[in-house]
């Protein structure tokens, strides 16, 4: 008995120690509220959000002031902080709000826009990005606010006449932004809501130019910027005409569209891809840089060491410099992210507080889930600080053993502790992103801790300096030497980059998960890295383990359709496969990853099962478990008598190019399982899997659900 009572007592003593530790977890609380909107399927009542902050805000108000337990007052706060994650992601849904376009798929228009963006498709199309957009014949009620227009033939080869800011007139096809090739995979068109994003178009005849339009203010400027990074980008790949010259420009602009496939695939490969998006170690590699020089420079004489706060006034050039290097850099979701992560770290030195903390880390995912709450599904955002949370709390859980190996006066003891920090830093960064790069992408390198600590360095002591003197010596013509610095430490990293791709074995693929599992891995990370005292670390190892096993035992659909039929794909003994080598390449290279295949879609369609039972080339079949089996008729008009022999029992009937009279449909009813075009404008795409004798049917629009950016026109009708 006495031992349960000191148990129970030191349990009850970390657990008074965790309470210092709470406002942790309010960017936590704020995402699950944000996650709840984007996760119901019907769109809420506008005024929903609101409602719920004022009651809870009440009920916060009243526990504070009545309450005498401090449980309830948590309880009470973490409500709060739900309820106002909740209201922040609807408003900013509604704030966003722009036309989707509903009008004609198949004919050209003619649409008239001013430059956003340029860029390039996966394939390498080049695209523009149009905004303050007309459409000749349509109403500015259903104008789409920006057109992202996609360029082929002699289209293709007319684009670098243009640049940011000039306005165009083009005669495009036009359709709305498209939903996800298999239910509950990314859906782009929420993606593009929030890019007021609200059509896709493509172009084949060459664009003219249109007469311009004067911009003022803010415009103006952006404009400007827009037109200076592109000078820059032009600039450095007339310097260096390679891929050493592309990479530079993705560093220094953020323009990736000179990238090959090729570098792109090896940097991934290694686990180096981070190294081209501009985010928390591309800032904090150029702010620190700046923060070091202008201290350095202030000790130099005595007066300037004496007179002025050496480290704040580092600290006021380095944020200085962040903010203008975040402005070159397009000023993207991932560079915001990481300006923000900047000014908490720097603010502390001006506060003459710690710079690194996993309370800085939790303000600055705060302030981002305030400011744009569907960061929550970005990439960037889930990767970065997963590694910014796990790397911060190890080192603060260590800190007395870093800072012993440091006052060590021996110079091998500080090197070792550098290339310990150092390698310690990839590791644990490593570990906490992989379930998100696997899950997200797929795939995990092996190799990535061996490639990042050959390569990072070289990152922060060469390439991003020289990168910051190269654009500070650009405006008087001396940039050359650095960019030569800059190139030579850049070769480096490819370099690495493709001996590590080509290891065998350098990279796993990795089947998808249910999102459950990824929710449980990362809320006992949390656990595990926001906790104090051991014990409940140790707790969070639980919902890790269940999302593994969630992960594990997840069985992906058997058969799979592309919207509007474009591709069929069955799970076979030799992977999964697909009834045509070309055509639908994106959803074909989508099943592939999610499967954890990496086959081409060639091969995929090798597979495709081989018949000699009189089946026409009208037609594709393939067997499906419990005895069931798939037929695919791609008859324009079926008749009566054919129709109906193929509506056999236990047969999944697919006509994409069909759709079934009321009449026909009353005479094959309980036959089969009939999906027709009628089926197929519904739900999107569509997912078949079998955990017993019949078929469980699930789509794209049963997953997505009626939302703001899945229903045209859904935001001027409610």
């Amino acid at each position: 008995m006495a031992e349960l009572s000191g148990l129970s007592k030191a349990m009850a003593t970390s657990l008074r120690a965790e309470r210092g530790r709470l406002a942790l977890w309010t960017p936590v609380a704020l995402g699950g509220g944000a996650w709840t909107y984007f996760a119901i399927l019907g769109e809420p009542p506008w005024w929903l959000g609101g409602g719920l902050v004022a009651v809870c805000g009440l009920l916060l108000f009243a526990c504070t002031r009545f309450a005498g337990a401090s449980g309830v007052r948590i309880g009470a706060a973490a409500l709060f902080l739900l309820a106002l994650g909740f209201a922040v992601a609807q408003a900013r849904a509604w704030h966003v709000a722009a036309p989707i376009w509903s009008g004609d798929t198949r004919s050209a228009q003619q649409l008239n826009g001013r430059i956003f963006a340029i860029d390039r498709s996966r394939s390498g199309a080049p695209r523009l990005t149009l905004e303050h957009v007309t459409i000749l014949g349509v109403s500015s009620e259903r104008t789409p606010h920006r057109v992202r227009a996609t360029f082929f033939d002699a289209a293709a080869e007319t684009i670098g006449r243009f640049q940011i800011g000039d306005r165009i007139r083009i005669l495009g096809r036009l359709s709305p932004p498209p939903g996800p090739a298999e239910p509950g995979a990314f859906d782009f068109r929420r993606k593009a809501w929030f890019e007021r994003l609200g059509a896709l178009a493509v172009v084949r005849a060459p664009p003219n130019r249109a007469a311009p339009e004067q911009a003022t203010g803010w415009d103006a400027a952006r404009l400007a910027l827009g037109r200076l990074r592109a000078r820059i980008s032009n600039h450095v790949q007339t310097q260096r005409p390679d891929q050493i010259g592309a990479v530079i420009a993705a560093l220094l602009v953020g323009d990736r569209s000179g990238l090959s496939a090729e570098t792109v695939d090896s940097l991934r490969d290694a686990n180096l891809a981070h190294l081209l998006a501009i985010s928390g170690l591309h800032m904090g590699l150029i702010s620190i840089t700046a923060f070091g020089v202008v201290r350095f420079l202030l000790a130099l004489h005595p007066w300037t060491s004496s007179a002025i706060a050496g480290k704040k006034a580092a600290a006021i050039a380095a944020l200085a410099v962040a903010t203008a290097y975040l402005a070159l850099s397009g000023a993207t979701i991932p560079t915001q992210r990481a300006f923000l992560m900047a000014v908490v770290a720097f603010g502390g030195v001006l506060l003459d507080r710690p710079a690194v903390t996993l309370r800085a880390v939790a303000t600055a995912a705060t302030l981002i889930l305030l400011w744009r709450p569907e960061s929550l599904f970005d990439a960037g955002f889930q990767l970065s600080f997963a590694a910014a949370t796990a790397m911060v709390a190890f080192f603060e859980a260590t800190r007395p053993v870093w800072i012993d190996l440091r006052r060590r006066p021996s110079l091998r003891r500080r090197m070792l502790s550098a290339v310990g920090a150092l390698s310690t830093s990839s590791l644990i960064a490593g570990l906490a992103t992989a379930p998100f790069s696997a899950f997200l992408f797929n795939r995990v390198a092996r190799y990535g801790l061996i490639a990042n600590l050959a390569a990072v360095p070289l990152m922060g002591a060469l390439v991003m300096p020289a990168g910051l003197a190269a654009l500070l010596l650009m405006p008087f013509g001396l940039e050359a030497p650095a960019l030569d610095a800059m190139a030579l430490g850049v070769w480096w990293i490819m370099k690495v980059a493709e001996t590590v791709a080509a290891w065998p074995g350098s990279v796993s693929l990795v089947a998808s998960g249910p999102n459950a599992a990824l929710a449980l891995i990362a809320f006992g990370g949390l656990q595990i890295c926001l906790h104090k005292a051991p014990w409940l670390r140790a707790v969070g190892l639980v919902p890790v383990v269940l999302g593994v096993i969630a992960w594990t035992s997840h069985q992906r659909p058997v058969l799979l359709i592309a919207p509007e039929v474009r591709l069929v794909g069955v799970q076979t003994d030799m992977g999964r496969a697909v009834d045509r080598p070309r055509g639908a390449s994106y959803a074909a290279g989508l099943w592939s990853r999610r499967d954890g295949d990496g086959s081409d879609q060639s091969a995929a369609a090798d597979r495709w099962p081989s018949h000699s039972d009189g089946v026409t080339t009208s037609e594709r079949t393939a067997p499906l478990p419990a005895g069931w089996r798939l037929r695919v008729w791609l008859q324009r008009t079926p008749y009566d008598g054919a129709l109906i022999r193929r509506c056999a029992h236990r047969t999944v009937l697919v006509l994409p190019r069909a759709e079934i009279d009321d009449a026909q449909r009353k005479r094959v009813s309980g036959r089969c399982l009939l999906l027709d075009r009628s089926v197929f404008r519904r739900s999107g795409a569509l997912a078949l899997s079998w955990r017993g004798p019949s078929p469980t049917l699930t789509s794209a629009a049963d997953v997505a659900g009626r939302r703001l950016w899945t229903t045209p026109g859904f935001s001027t009708y409610q």
